[in-house]
Order: C-alpha cells, then structure tokens, then sequence
C-alpha cells in the first residue's frame, strides 16, 4: 500500500506555481498516492500532475452529482477512470462554503505529509496545514517573496511549523527515499 501525500493549493495559484506544482505532483506520484481537493488552482494543478499515473485521490466538498467548480468536469472523470474520488455527503448534497473547510480535515487526515504550493493568510490551505500538523504529519511549503499575496501563508506557516521546500528532494528525504541528482526537479 501506498503512502498517501496532499499538496493544496489555493485559487489564486500563480502560473509559474500552478506548473511547477504539477510537475512536483506527476514525481511525487512515483512514490505516494497524491490527494488533493478539486478547486481550481493549486489542487487542479496537483491533481492533473498525478492523474496521469492514477495515483490520485480528490476529496469532494460536496456530494458525487456535482461537479465544482465546472472547469473541472474532465478532470473529475478522468479521475473517476484511474484514481479516486471521496466525499462524505449523499450523491446529491450541493457544493456550499462551510463544506470546503470541513473536506480539509479529510484531507489532513489520509496524508502522510502535505505540501502547501499558496495560500493567504487565512485560507483553507491553511486550515489544511494546521491539521495535518496537529495530526502529527509532516508540512512543507513553497517560499515566497515578501508581499506575495498568494505566498503569505506559505511564508507564515514556515515561520511557525513547515518545512521551506524549493525542491522535491525537500520531501522525497523526508519519508526515506533517495532520489538521485538526474531525477531531481527543483
């Protein structure tokens, strides 16, 4: 059995971020199951990384009838084809804000270790790192320049807890595994 790693990301995840993310998550993937929302963003970005090897799994905010947000549909389907979708609300339960925050709890809760590619201050990426953290796993995160908006929690949550990750070395070391220099990204 697989170990299991979340990478989440907020909305408004840069594209150079939204790229690298997936390229960490297609590597990472090689190793762990990657779980992960379905918001756009940071979580669609580690989820198309890692949908390719069907080691994926999206927890649902809402109930399996919908799709959220509608951009995503394709990717939903392709991980209904080779990998997982969770959700712990009847097929028909609709998509509301108080839902995401508690779907973050899920998410803390099946991973190994989470990474966190952006996120505001109080956002739910942060509400994902705090859990995960009190659950006693492993938290890293992408560093930002100062008045980054999107890397605010990231550089807040290095400050207190998480590991300042610039390359995958930064976590594959982490859980044991020796990746040499030629299959390193940064």
């Amino acid at each position: 059995q697989k170990r299991k790693f979340a990478i989440v990301g907020s909305r408004r995840t840069s594209p150079q971020i939204v790229k690298l993310t997936e390229r960490y998550a297609r590597e990472l993937a090689k190793y762990f199951v990657v779980v992960s929302g379905l918001a756009e963003g940071g979580d669609t970005a580690a989820l198309t990384g890692a949908a390719e090897s069907g080691n994926a799994i999206s927890v649902l905010a809402y109930g399996f009838d919908h799709v959220y947000p509608e951009s995503n549909r394709n990717l939903m389907h392709a991980l209904e084809k080779s990998g997982l979708l969770v959700s712990e609300y009847t097929p028909q339960t609709k998509p509301r804000n108080y839902y995401f925050p508690l779907r973050n709890r899920v998410i803390a809760g099946l991973c190994d270790g989470v990474l966190v590619v952006s996120g505001g201050e109080r956002s739910g990426t942060r509400i994902t790192a705090d859990l995960a953290w009190e659950y006693g796993r492993d938290v890293f995160a992408f560093p930002y320049s100062v008045g980054v908006p999107s890397g605010v929690g990231c550089n807040a949550i290095i400050k207190e807890y998480a590991k300042l990750t610039d390359n995958l070395v930064d976590i594959t070391s982490a859980f044991g595994i020796n990746l040499t220099e030629a299959e390193e990204i940064s």
